[in-house]
């Protein structure tokens, strides 16, 4: 990536004759950041030519204004747009010279677009000092008088020729290593130096070319750092159940450190992580060359993180950033139970707005959203807020017997039958795949005549099967996993009373400890369904349990809530089904 950064020099004056001095402008350029922090002898040389350009008696009337340092990678990257505008827009002042070491800074474009550039330069008021052409004389014009306009383009073509046979030989290297890499060789990677930190495979590992490698590898196998391992799985496993924020705190106590170990792991470091497919062994191309660019996947690297364990991490990342119910609240929060009140009868989200002012008092009262837009609601839609009777609600359920342990142990295996029946889904639909491309490939290796057209169709739409029954593989697991680690009994029951004790005995209108209640109840997926018409007495359809809500309907979809061998829900039964999706 391109860095520039400017040098600043003071300006001489020749007091003597009383004559303004010409403005000089040093350009010194390397392909690469390599280049510029290992290597230095790109700008060490340049730095040598300008000093001595300077030092030439027929130079004494400039002095050197700035040095403008560019490091990158590219034929276009070379043009000097910014010392053309202030050329055009005054603040560079006409027969302003700019002293680059070879033609080739910008001759590696087009040479239509080399010629372009040059002749804005010239046309701007701009003077060329090119140091290998013409012994770094001054160019201010292309007429064939001065001489110039043929040796230009001679050398500007050479080098568009040695740059474009630099990117032959470079595109062959690529799909050499490509092909080395696929038949499983891996000689072509480098070991990692003492203190190296930036290398072309994942900073965990190290290349040992000593090592034998596993059955189908070749040229050497992995060292690897077992402490940056087991953070890695630590963060995978962390990740199914917490956000990246919250992992980056927990890792940096733990000692984590970023990959140059400057400072504790950010939060930045572990959204990288989790996006890094090297922890499924997999080498992912790095480079943008069209030309050789795949898009494959190389399984190259040893294995640290399962598929599923990466499924399960980013399937519970999109979880988490996934938009909530959204509330008239904005950010005073005034209803405690954003995102978790729903209406009794019709199944819409119940939000908390305020009074018109009557005296000195001010009421909140609760409307439902379905009866308020005038959708199918048979209820009044609307009653005073009365927060503490709410809190009293939840806290006063049946926690112990909901999260009952005979419950609890028959829902997961309920939950592990259903992830069976959805891996059974997954596998027939990968088979069916690999079905249809066996019978493409073998049409094509025996000249078979076959319908190509339906087999692409059809595998089409098996991916789009694929695809769906890996989300529902992935969600139950997810499901399965949060069952798993779910306290029950009265060990459940005491952590919810808990923690709405907690809150009560709080300041309950700080702003923080609001949002802290907010996100537990949805952290928890604890809902309360409210029955306007019988004002949500805890004998009446109004219930408390587990919900799922539906962002594209606005209604909660299901709630289970469970009370020994009865059900208090906060829908029928018969509109519970309806509303499931």
């Amino acid at each position: 990536m391109a860095s520039t950064f400017t040098q600043n020099h003071t300006k001489k004056a020749n007091v003597s004759i009383n004559v303004p001095l010409i403005r000089v402008i040093s350009y010194l350029r390397v392909s690469t950041t390599k280049q510029d922090e290992k290597d230095k002898s790109g700008f060490d040389r340049q730095e040598e030519i300008t000093k001595e350009w300077l030092a030439r008696p027929q130079n004494s009337d400039c002095y050197l204004d700035k040095k403008i340092r560019h490091t990158v990678s590219g034929a276009k990257a070379g043009r000097f747009d910014e010392i053309i505008r202030n050329l055009e827009n005054g603040t560079y002042e006409k027969g302003t010279i700019l002293l680059v070491e070879s033609i080739d800074r910008f001759g590696r474009e087009v040479l239509d677009d080399a010629l372009w550039t040059f002749q804005r330069f010239i046309r701007a008021g701009g003077v060329f000092a090119i140091w290998d052409l013409n012994d770094g004389a001054r160019i201010s014009s292309l007429g064939v008088d001065n001489g110039n306009i043929w040796q230009i383009i001679g050398a500007m073509q050479n080098a568009r020729t040695y740059w474009e046979r630099g990117q032959k030989w470079k595109v062959g290297s690529l799909v050499k290593q490509q092909k080395n890499l696929e038949d499983g060789y891996l000689g072509n990677f480098k070991v990692r130096e003492e203190g190296q930190i930036y290398k072309i495979y994942p900073y965990w590992l190290s290349f040992n070319t000593n090592l034998t490698p596993p059955k189908g590898f070749s040229g050497g196998w992995w060292d690897v750092d077992k402490q940056a391992v087991n953070f890695i799985k630590e963060i995978f496993y962390l990740a199914q159940t917490m956000g990246a924020i919250r992992i980056a705190k927990h890792m940096a106590k733990k000692g984590m450190m970023n990959v140059e170990k400057t400072r504790p792991v950010s939060t930045q470091d572990i959204y990288t992580l989790l996006r890094n497919r090297a922890v499924l062994g997999y080498r992912v191309e790095s480079h943008n060359r069209k030309v050789t660019k795949t898009g494959k996947e190389i399984s190259c690297y040893p294995v640290i993180i399962t598929e599923e364990e990466w499924d399960l991490a980013h399937h519970n990342k999109a979880l988490r950033h996934q938009p909530k119910p959204k509330s008239s609240n904005g950010t005073i929060h005034r209803n405690l139970f954003e995102g978790s009140l729903f209406c009794a009868c019709c199944g819409s989200r119940i939000g908390v707005k305020l009074t018109t002012k009557t005296g000195y008092k001010e009421y909140s009262y609760m409307k439902c959203n379905g009866w308020e837009k005038g959708r199918e609601c048979n209820s009044g839609g609307k009653t005073i807020y009365e927060e503490d009777k709410l809190l009293n609600r939840f806290q006063n359920f049946h926690w112990d017997k909901f999260f009952a342990d005979k419950k609890h142990d028959q829902q997961i295996i309920n939950k592990r039958k259903a992830l069976q029946e959805f891996e059974a889904e997954f596998r027939v639909a990968q088979n069916k795949i690999t079905n249809i491309e066996k019978t493409i490939l073998d049409s094509i290796e025996t000249n078979t005549e076959v319908d190509l057209k339906f087999l692409y169709n059809r595998k089409k739409e098996l991916e789009d099967d694929l695809d769906t029954a890996k989300f529902k593989k992935v969600r139950c697991a997810s499901e399965l996993n949060k069952l798993e680690k779910n306290k029950t009994g009265k060990a459940k029951s005491k952590e919810i009373k808990s923690k709405i004790n907690d809150f009560k005995n709080s300041d309950k209108n700080n702003i923080e400890n609001r949002k802290k209640f907010i996100n537990w109840l949805h952290s928890e997926d604890l809902v309360m369904t409210y029955d306007f018409i019988n004002n949500g007495k805890s004998s009446d359809k109004g219930g408390i349990g587990i919900g799922n809500y539906n962002y594209n309907t606005g209604k909660i979809t299901e709630i289970d809530s469970t009370i020994e061998d009865s059900v208090a829900i906060g829908l029928d039964l018969e509109k519970i089904n309806k509303l499931k999706v």
